[in-house]
């Protein structure tokens, strides 16, 4: 059995300072799970004044708005077992959109977070 390892997943601001805040407090907890925060150029500025480490979505995309095929191929070979995202509008940028449709895909259960009403055309 592999060992588990979440993505923590964050597009627009909003959603981005919970998120902070949901991986700061899971650094702080002993637990067997591994995980990796990436943020999307719409949400780096609230985590670089944050203390978490994170990873620029660019670090391993070149485009932007990243495809369903490219976030499964890249979350088959991460080898994420889990998903923790933010939910966001499908009217700016389809990257989150096409990450939660990956991870369907691959049978990753996921957990969303609905910080405002925007985004709700997803629903």
């Amino acid at each position: 059995m592999s060992a588990n390892k979440a993505l923590f997943f964050s597009q627009d601001p909003g959603g981005g300072k919970f998120l902070v805040a949901v991986a700061d407090a899971f650094t702080r907890i002993d637990h067997a799970c591994k995980f990796q925060v990436v943020v999307h150029p719409l949400s780096e500025q609230i985590f670089s004044q944050g203390s978490i480490s994170y990873n620029p979505l660019r670090n391993f995309f070149e485009d932007v708005p990243v495809s369903e095929i490219m976030w499964k191929k890249w979350l088959k070979s991460e080898r994420f077992t889990r998903l923790i995202w933010t939910v966001s509008s499908t009217k700016q940028d389809l990257t989150n959109t096409h990450l939660i449709q990956a991870a369907k895909a691959l049978g990753i259960p996921s957990l969303g977070y609905f910080d405002h009403w925007t985004g709700a055309e997803r629903f």
